[in-house]
């Protein structure tokens, strides 16, 4: 992963964004959010977390973007203690093999940086298939323990 450069922002925000909604429908084909997805809500949110620093993109030497991860940093309203939330680790290039781990660096990184006590992933968007190989990696690769799961259920209803 020595041949990726990362930055502090995207360095075409509109180009790489509608490329990471791209990358992450692909993605997503059967995932029981999907249809409940709105590109203009990712857009927006992502153009804001650029703007506020939010977002490290990672870049091969050909200005092509290779993976994104987007955080927050707060507290919950059980703590006192200022948490690192990961709200995305998405890497579009699958020939960049390790981009989980580097990501995590990153994330302990701006764990330090803001001083939280606590990083909290989760992989919400994954799919069935590569569930499994992402809560691997953060428990093999980044020290993160798998404490508890998340429980969805589509609710369908009419104005009627």
């Amino acid at each position: 992963m020595d041949t990726i450069i990362k930055e502090n922002y995207f360095k075409n925000p509109d180009e790489d964004i509608r490329k990471y909604i791209k990358c992450l429908q692909s993605e997503a084909q059967e995932h029981i959010c999907l249809d409940i997805g709105s590109t203009d809500s990712i857009y927006q949110y992502m153009m804001e977390a650029n703007s506020t620093g939010r977002i490290r993109a990672w870049y091969d030497q050909e200005g092509l973007l290779v993976g994104v991860l987007m955080v927050d940093v707060g507290y919950q309203w059980w703590s006192n203690q200022r948490i690192l939330l990961e709200e995305t680790m998405f890497c579009l290039e699958k020939k960049y093999s390790g981009f989980q781990r580097v990501a995590m660096r990153e994330l302990d990184r701006l764990a330090r940086t803001y001083e939280a006590h606590l990083i909290y992933t989760g992989n919400l968007l994954c799919d069935t298939k590569t569930a499994k190989l992402v809560r691997n990696g953060y428990m093999k690769h980044g020290g993160y323990t798998f404490e508890h799961g998340a429980f969805l259920k589509r609710v369908e209803w009419s104005n009627d």
